[in-house]
């Protein structure tokens, strides 16, 4: 049943949580993506999320660093019930956040000179090498997006982010061949964050050269089933054993 859910064209379209109802008819990409205001957070979760960021490479995506952050900026612990669900609120920040600072590469001259596959591959390694501050927590992370409360939020998320960059690339299908290059560059894109999260080479080079190698196939579906049967295997034990470990700390 997972397995057909990610694979249904109906799961890829944009999440509408956030999305104006305008976009929602849309079968493609939009350029109207909205801000950082599609968090639909108030200002004091937003300084204090941003904050948060900044306590993840010493605690971790953990609620510590939401607490941490929300003393920093003056707040009592009682703000603490603005994040309904703690942890994930602060990856889902980290996870949108990320995904928008790629707009900020679109203009420059090393991505302009560069044909559609340069830009995939380029926009790709910018966001991997986002993680580099949290690559130590990474493991964590992909545990708490396939928690069933979150499975969906971040799948939609992840389609998102390839649906971005795709589309930044120069990519202007509307037809079959949009899902099956979103698809197959999200399975990709799990599969990157696996390898990278136990990648020791200098300046994540081995994790660069995997792209690279992945990325130059993207037109085929080849890997695609093995990167989501890894990816939902990989979660259903880890965040297993996640879930263990919040239980035994009451």
């Amino acid at each position: 049943m997972l397995f057909k859910q990610l694979i249904n064209p109906s799961s890829l379209r944009c999440s509408t949580r956030f999305i104006k109802p305008s976009i929602l008819s849309r079968q493609y990409h939009s350029k109207d993506h909205k801000d950082v205001d599609e968090f639909s957070l108030t200002k004091p979760q937003t300084e204090i999320l941003e904050k948060a960021l900044a306590y993840v490479p010493k605690y971790g995506f953990q609620h510590k660093a939401i607490l941490e952050a929300s003393r920093e900026v003056g707040y009592s612990d009682a703000i603490q019930s603005l994040f309904s669900h703690g942890t994930y609120d602060l990856i889902h920040y980290h996870l949108v956040k990320q995904r928008l600072n790629l707009q900020k590469y679109l203009q420059t001259e090393e991505f302009l000179k560069l044909n559609e596959l340069g830009k995939l591959k380029f926009l790709v390694k910018k966001r991997l090498l986002a993680n580099k501050p949290y690559v130590e927590h990474l493991s964590q992370l992909q545990s708490y997006l396939i928690l069933p409360p979150y499975f969906k939020q971040s799948s939609e998320e992840l389609h998102n982010l390839s649906d971005d960059i795709v589309f930044f690339a120069g990519d202007k299908s509307n037809d079959f061949a949009w899902y099956t290059k979103r698809l197959s560059l999200s399975s990709s894109y799990v599969a990157f964050e696996l390898f990278m999260s136990n990648d020791k080479s200098e300046g994540f080079q081995n994790t660069l050269q995997l792209v690279d190698k992945r990325l130059d196939s993207i037109d085929g579906l080849g890997g695609f089933y093995n990167d989501l049967e890894e990816f939902i295997n990989y979660g259903f034990h880890s965040g297993i054993n996640l879930i263990k470990s919040q239980a035994s700390r009451g």
